[in-house]
């Protein structure tokens, strides 16, 4: 059996996607933060 998606629900399945993908980036980020601290802007700034 073949579900037909239109393209609303096409879009809003990558609206999704897009949300899930930028979340797991803020929580990775989130733990990064916690586990390994940042640096001072000086450093970030040579690094650039």
């Amino acid at each position: 059996m073949c579900a037909m998606i239109d393209m609303k629900e096409l879009d809003e399945l990558d609206r999704q996607k897009a949300l899930l993908q930028l979340m797991t980036n803020l929580n990775d980020s989130k733990r990064s933060v916690s586990e390994e601290g940042t640096i001072p802007l000086e450093e970030l700034e040579a690094e650039l």
